[in-house]
């Protein structure tokens, strides 16, 4: 049995402390500042040594923390790779203009679409993904076309004449469907 007065230490306290009561152990929050590593993902476990609780031996434990990463606003993450989905205009993807792609760091980079992009194409941007310590991931940007509502009776006009001056082979999936009728 363990000795009440010595708690196996050999010594005794003979005027103990008054916020411990002659424990050695007192309880008290703490605010750490914690780095975190380039990447850390959700469910990973991250041990900060000496600050767990204080065992009898006078040895701090460990404090174990469990990561949750919060979603970003318009970035989804897989791994060290980011999805991003980006709205263009029809005109945008029909002329096939430069965009300006947000980056996870806060600046932008400059990407040409192709013309004719059709909506639901991805591409892979190399390098523009999540750093971490074995590298660093891709984008993944899928284009958007969103289509415009509520046209005038001007803008109606408008496009009823370009469509006028447009062939059908101009068109590769209507093209395609109609060989298949």
């Amino acid at each position: 049995r363990v000795c009440s007065a010595c708690r196996v230490t050999g010594r005794t306290i003979k005027k103990t402390c008054p916020d411990c009561s002659g424990r050695g152990i007192l309880r008290k929050n703490v605010t750490l500042k914690v780095n975190l590593p380039a990447g850390v993902e959700t469910d990973q476990v991250m041990t900060v040594r000496g600050e767990g609780e204080k065992v009898a031996n006078g040895i701090n434990g460990n404090l174990m923390l469990l990561i949750n990463v919060l979603p970003h606003k318009i970035f989804k993450r897989r791994g060290m790779d980011l999805y991003l989905d980006y709205p263009v205009t029809f005109v945008q993807s029909i002329l096939g203009e430069k965009i300006e792609v947000p980056t996870l760091k806060g600046d932008t980079f400059t990407y040409t679409l192709s013309e004719g992009v059709i909506s639901g194409t991805t591409v892979r941007i190399k390098g523009q993904g999540i750093t971490t310590r074995r590298g660093t991931g891709d984008m993944y940007l899928t284009i958007i076309v969103d289509m415009p509502k509520r046209l005038n009776k001007q803008q109606k006009e408008l496009l009823k004449q370009l469509s006028e001056d447009m062939k059908d082979d101009q068109f590769e999936k209507v093209k395609e469907f109609n060989k298949k009728k």
